[in-house]
Protein backbone atom coordinates (compact mmCIF):
# COMPACT_ATOMS: atom_id res chain seq x y z
CA UNK A 1 0.00 0.00 0.00
CA UNK A 2 1.15 3.53 -0.78
CA UNK A 3 0.01 7.06 -0.23
CA UNK A 4 -0.06 9.88 -2.80
CA UNK A 5 2.59 12.54 -3.20
CA UNK A 6 0.47 14.71 -5.52
CA UNK A 7 -3.14 15.92 -5.25
CA UNK A 8 -5.25 18.01 -7.57
CA UNK A 9 -7.43 19.80 -5.03
CA UNK A 10 -9.80 21.84 -7.21
CA UNK A 11 -11.85 23.59 -8.26
CA UNK A 12 -14.44 21.51 -10.08
CA UNK A 13 -15.33 22.27 -13.72
CA UNK A 14 -11.79 23.41 -14.48
CA UNK A 15 -10.21 20.55 -16.40
CA UNK A 16 -9.85 17.89 -13.70
CA UNK A 17 -11.01 15.06 -15.98
CA UNK A 18 -8.41 16.03 -18.59
CA UNK A 19 -5.69 16.23 -15.92
CA UNK A 20 -6.74 12.77 -14.75
CA UNK A 21 -6.30 11.44 -18.30
CA UNK A 22 -2.75 12.77 -18.76
CA UNK A 23 -1.66 11.47 -15.34
CA UNK A 24 -3.15 8.08 -16.19
CA UNK A 25 -1.25 8.12 -19.50
CA UNK A 26 2.24 9.16 -18.32
CA UNK A 27 4.38 6.06 -17.53
CA UNK A 28 5.92 7.62 -14.42
CA UNK A 29 2.66 8.73 -12.82
CA UNK A 30 0.06 6.56 -11.11
CA UNK A 31 -3.46 7.76 -10.37
CA UNK A 32 -6.37 6.02 -8.71
CA UNK A 33 -8.69 4.16 -11.14
CA UNK A 34 -11.55 6.40 -10.04
CA UNK A 35 -10.93 10.12 -10.43
CA UNK A 36 -11.27 10.75 -6.71
CA UNK A 37 -11.53 8.72 -3.51
CA UNK A 38 -13.33 11.51 -1.61
CA UNK A 39 -11.30 10.46 1.42
CA UNK A 40 -10.44 13.83 2.91
CA UNK A 41 -13.97 15.22 2.59
CA UNK A 42 -16.51 12.37 2.75
CA UNK A 43 -14.75 9.21 3.94
CA UNK A 44 -12.15 10.46 6.39
CA UNK A 45 -13.61 8.30 9.14
CA UNK A 46 -12.51 5.20 7.21
CA UNK A 47 -8.92 5.88 8.20
CA UNK A 48 -5.61 6.17 6.39
CA UNK A 49 -5.20 2.43 5.85
CA UNK A 50 -8.41 2.40 3.82
CA UNK A 51 -7.19 5.45 1.92
CA UNK A 52 -3.84 3.86 1.08
CA UNK A 53 -5.61 0.71 -0.12
CA UNK A 54 -6.96 2.74 -3.06
CA UNK A 55 -3.44 3.10 -4.49
CA UNK A 56 -1.51 0.29 -6.15
CA UNK A 57 1.45 1.83 -8.01
CA UNK A 58 4.41 -0.11 -9.32
CA UNK A 59 8.06 0.54 -8.51
CA UNK A 60 8.26 2.34 -11.86
CA UNK A 61 5.92 5.12 -10.74
CA UNK A 62 7.58 8.26 -9.39
CA UNK A 63 4.33 10.13 -8.80
CA UNK A 64 1.28 8.75 -6.98
CA UNK A 65 -1.69 11.00 -7.58
CA UNK A 66 -5.31 11.63 -6.76
CA UNK A 67 -7.89 14.06 -8.09
CA UNK A 68 -10.01 15.56 -5.30
CA UNK A 69 -11.64 18.59 -6.87
CA UNK A 70 -13.59 19.52 -3.73
CA UNK A 71 -10.64 19.37 -1.35
CA UNK A 72 -9.89 23.04 -2.03
CA UNK A 73 -13.03 24.27 -0.30
CA UNK A 74 -12.24 23.32 3.29
CA UNK A 75 -9.59 24.71 5.59
CA UNK A 76 -9.92 21.58 7.72
CA UNK A 77 -9.02 19.42 4.72
CA UNK A 78 -5.82 21.40 4.21
CA UNK A 79 -4.76 20.44 7.75
CA UNK A 80 -5.83 16.84 7.26
CA UNK A 81 -3.73 16.53 4.10
CA UNK A 82 -0.70 18.08 5.77
CA UNK A 83 -1.06 15.82 8.81
CA UNK A 84 -1.58 12.59 6.85
CA UNK A 85 0.57 13.11 3.76
CA UNK A 86 3.26 15.56 4.84
CA UNK A 87 4.93 17.75 2.18
CA UNK A 88 2.73 16.55 -0.69
CA UNK A 89 2.62 18.53 -3.95
CA UNK A 90 -0.71 20.16 -4.82
CA UNK A 91 -2.34 21.65 -7.89
CA UNK A 92 -5.26 23.95 -8.63
CA UNK A 93 -6.57 25.13 -11.99
CA UNK A 94 -8.32 28.49 -12.01
CA UNK A 95 -11.14 29.18 -14.44
CA UNK A 96 -12.88 32.53 -14.86
CA UNK A 97 -15.27 32.15 -11.93
CA UNK A 98 -18.53 33.29 -13.57
CA UNK A 99 -18.04 30.81 -16.43
CA UNK A 100 -17.06 28.12 -13.94
CA UNK A 101 -20.31 28.70 -12.06
CA UNK A 102 -22.35 28.36 -15.25
CA UNK A 103 -20.48 25.19 -16.25
CA UNK A 104 -21.24 23.72 -12.82
CA UNK A 105 -24.91 24.60 -13.32
CA UNK A 106 -24.98 22.77 -16.67
CA UNK A 107 -23.44 19.77 -14.91
CA UNK A 108 -26.28 19.75 -12.38
CA UNK A 109 -28.79 19.92 -15.21
CA UNK A 110 -27.02 17.16 -17.11
CA UNK A 111 -27.42 14.78 -14.19
CA UNK A 112 -30.94 15.95 -13.31
CA UNK A 113 -29.71 17.26 -9.96
CA UNK A 114 -31.34 20.68 -10.41
CA UNK A 115 -34.18 21.74 -12.74
CA UNK A 116 -34.54 25.46 -12.08
CA UNK A 117 -33.02 28.34 -14.02
CA UNK A 118 -29.43 29.49 -13.64
CA UNK A 119 -30.65 32.59 -11.79
CA UNK A 120 -32.57 30.44 -9.31
CA UNK A 121 -29.63 28.09 -8.88
CA UNK A 122 -27.30 30.95 -7.93
CA UNK A 123 -29.63 31.71 -5.02
CA UNK A 124 -30.38 28.12 -4.03
CA UNK A 125 -27.18 26.12 -4.69
CA UNK A 126 -24.53 27.72 -2.50
CA UNK A 127 -21.50 26.00 -4.03
CA UNK A 128 -22.12 27.50 -7.48
CA UNK A 129 -20.99 30.92 -6.27
CA UNK A 130 -18.88 29.86 -3.29
CA UNK A 131 -16.53 27.64 -5.29
CA UNK A 132 -15.45 30.65 -7.36
CA UNK A 133 -14.06 32.53 -4.35
CA UNK A 134 -10.62 31.17 -5.12
CA UNK A 135 -8.46 33.38 -2.92
CA UNK A 136 -10.53 32.60 0.17
CA UNK A 137 -10.07 28.88 -0.36
CA UNK A 138 -6.43 29.02 -1.51
CA UNK A 139 -5.22 31.04 1.44
CA UNK A 140 -5.20 28.19 4.02
CA UNK A 141 -3.32 25.95 1.57
CA UNK A 142 -0.73 28.63 0.82
CA UNK A 143 -0.24 29.16 4.54
CA UNK A 144 -0.05 25.42 5.30
CA UNK A 145 2.07 24.21 2.36
CA UNK A 146 3.72 27.30 0.87
CA UNK A 147 3.50 28.50 -2.71
CA UNK A 148 6.40 26.30 -3.88
CA UNK A 149 4.33 23.19 -3.18
CA UNK A 150 1.28 24.36 -5.15
CA UNK A 151 1.16 24.46 -8.94
CA UNK A 152 -1.43 26.98 -10.12
CA UNK A 153 -2.66 26.38 -13.66
CA UNK A 154 -4.99 28.63 -15.62
CA UNK A 155 -7.87 26.99 -17.49
CA UNK A 156 -7.44 29.33 -20.48
CA UNK A 157 -3.93 27.95 -20.98
CA UNK A 158 -5.27 24.41 -20.97
CA UNK A 159 -7.78 25.34 -23.67
CA UNK A 160 -5.30 27.28 -25.80
CA UNK A 161 -2.27 25.00 -25.56
CA UNK A 162 -2.98 21.68 -23.82
CA UNK A 163 0.43 20.26 -24.72
CA UNK A 164 2.34 23.08 -23.01
CA UNK A 165 -0.06 22.96 -20.06
CA UNK A 166 0.74 19.26 -19.61
CA UNK A 167 4.51 19.84 -19.88
CA UNK A 168 4.34 22.39 -17.07
CA UNK A 169 2.56 19.83 -14.88
CA UNK A 170 5.22 17.22 -15.68
CA UNK A 171 7.97 19.74 -14.83
CA UNK A 172 6.34 20.49 -11.49
CA UNK A 173 6.13 16.77 -10.72
CA UNK A 174 9.72 16.13 -11.71
CA UNK A 175 8.97 13.62 -14.46
CA UNK A 176 10.16 13.74 -18.05
CA UNK A 177 8.21 15.72 -20.60
CA UNK A 178 6.18 13.74 -23.14
CA UNK A 179 4.41 15.13 -26.18
CA UNK A 180 0.69 14.47 -25.93
CA UNK A 181 -1.08 12.30 -28.44
CA UNK A 182 -3.67 13.93 -30.68
CA UNK A 183 -6.42 12.21 -28.70
CA UNK A 184 -5.17 13.58 -25.39
CA UNK A 185 -5.12 17.12 -26.72
CA UNK A 186 -8.88 17.00 -27.22
CA UNK A 187 -11.37 18.20 -24.63
CA UNK A 188 -12.54 15.66 -22.06
CA UNK A 189 -16.27 15.30 -21.40
CA UNK A 190 -17.50 18.39 -23.29
CA UNK A 191 -20.79 19.93 -22.20
CA UNK A 192 -23.72 17.67 -23.07
CA UNK A 193 -27.31 17.01 -22.08
CA UNK A 194 -28.90 13.83 -20.81
CA UNK A 195 -30.71 11.69 -23.35
CA UNK A 196 -33.02 10.76 -20.46
CA UNK A 197 -32.94 12.81 -17.27
CA UNK A 198 -34.29 9.88 -15.27
CA UNK A 199 -31.56 7.53 -16.54
CA UNK A 200 -28.80 10.10 -15.99
CA UNK A 201 -30.00 10.72 -12.44
CA UNK A 202 -30.16 6.99 -11.75
CA UNK A 203 -26.61 6.54 -13.08
CA UNK A 204 -25.37 9.31 -10.77
CA UNK A 205 -27.05 7.73 -7.76
CA UNK A 206 -25.59 4.35 -8.66
CA UNK A 207 -22.12 5.91 -8.79
CA UNK A 208 -22.52 7.30 -5.28
CA UNK A 209 -23.78 3.92 -4.07
CA UNK A 210 -20.74 2.10 -5.42
CA UNK A 211 -18.44 4.71 -3.88
CA UNK A 212 -20.14 4.33 -0.54
CA UNK A 213 -19.77 0.55 -0.69
CA UNK A 214 -16.05 0.90 -1.33
CA UNK A 215 -15.89 0.16 -5.06
CA UNK A 216 -14.54 3.37 -6.64
CA UNK A 217 -12.74 1.32 -9.31
CA UNK A 218 -16.09 0.41 -10.87
CA UNK A 219 -17.12 4.05 -10.89
CA UNK A 220 -13.85 5.01 -12.57
CA UNK A 221 -14.23 2.48 -15.37
CA UNK A 222 -17.82 3.46 -16.07
CA UNK A 223 -17.19 7.22 -15.98
CA UNK A 224 -14.27 7.04 -18.39
CA UNK A 225 -16.06 4.78 -20.86
CA UNK A 226 -16.90 6.69 -24.07
CA UNK A 227 -19.58 4.10 -24.87
CA UNK A 228 -21.39 4.73 -21.58
CA UNK A 229 -21.12 8.48 -22.08
CA UNK A 230 -22.64 8.28 -25.56
CA UNK A 231 -25.48 6.11 -24.27
CA UNK A 232 -26.36 8.50 -21.44
CA UNK A 233 -25.66 11.91 -23.01
CA UNK A 234 -25.76 13.74 -26.32
CA UNK A 235 -24.02 16.93 -27.50
CA UNK A 236 -26.01 20.15 -27.49
CA UNK A 237 -27.39 21.18 -30.87
CA UNK A 238 -26.69 24.67 -29.62
CA UNK A 239 -25.13 25.06 -26.20
CA UNK A 240 -27.33 27.29 -24.00
CA UNK A 241 -25.82 30.54 -22.82
CA UNK A 242 -26.54 32.49 -19.64
CA UNK A 243 -28.02 35.95 -19.49
CA UNK A 244 -25.32 38.64 -20.05
CA UNK A 245 -26.82 40.60 -17.14
CA UNK A 246 -26.46 37.66 -14.76
CA UNK A 247 -22.88 37.09 -15.86
CA UNK A 248 -22.04 40.76 -15.46
CA UNK A 249 -23.41 40.72 -11.90
CA UNK A 250 -21.38 37.60 -11.13
CA UNK A 251 -18.20 39.20 -12.47
CA UNK A 252 -18.83 42.28 -10.31
CA UNK A 253 -19.13 39.96 -7.32
CA UNK A 254 -15.91 38.14 -8.17
CA UNK A 255 -13.83 41.24 -8.91
CA UNK A 256 -12.29 41.40 -5.38
CA UNK A 257 -11.20 37.75 -5.48
CA UNK A 258 -9.64 38.15 -8.94
CA UNK A 259 -7.75 41.24 -7.78
CA UNK A 260 -6.59 39.36 -4.67
CA UNK A 261 -5.29 36.48 -6.82
CA UNK A 262 -3.28 38.88 -8.97
CA UNK A 263 -1.80 40.56 -5.92
CA UNK A 264 -0.91 37.34 -4.12
CA UNK A 265 0.24 35.20 -7.05
CA UNK A 266 1.57 37.85 -9.44
CA UNK A 267 -0.84 36.95 -12.23
CA UNK A 268 -2.70 39.24 -14.63
CA UNK A 269 -6.09 37.58 -14.42
CA UNK A 270 -7.99 40.86 -14.32
CA UNK A 271 -6.65 41.62 -17.76
CA UNK A 272 -6.89 38.07 -19.12
CA UNK A 273 -10.48 37.62 -17.96
CA UNK A 274 -11.59 41.11 -18.97
CA UNK A 275 -12.15 42.43 -15.46
CA UNK A 276 -10.35 45.68 -16.31
CA UNK A 277 -12.86 46.63 -18.99
CA UNK A 278 -14.66 49.76 -17.84
CA UNK A 279 -18.42 49.90 -18.10
CA UNK A 280 -19.95 52.59 -20.29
Amino acid sequence: MSKPNFLYIGPDKAGSTWIFRILEWHPKTYITPSKDTLFFDKYYDRGTEWYKSNFSPSDNHKVIAEIGHNYLFSEEIAYRIKNDLGPVKLMVCLREPARRAYSAYLYLQKHDMYRGSFKQALDEVEELVEHGRYMKHLRPYLQTFGSDQIHVGIFDDLKNNPNLFAQEIFDFLGVERRELTEKLEKKSLPAARARSKWTAHLAKRAAWLFRGLGFPQIVGKVKTSPIVHRLLYEPYDKKPEPSPEIMENLRDYYTPTVKALDKKLGFSLQHRWGYEVEKI
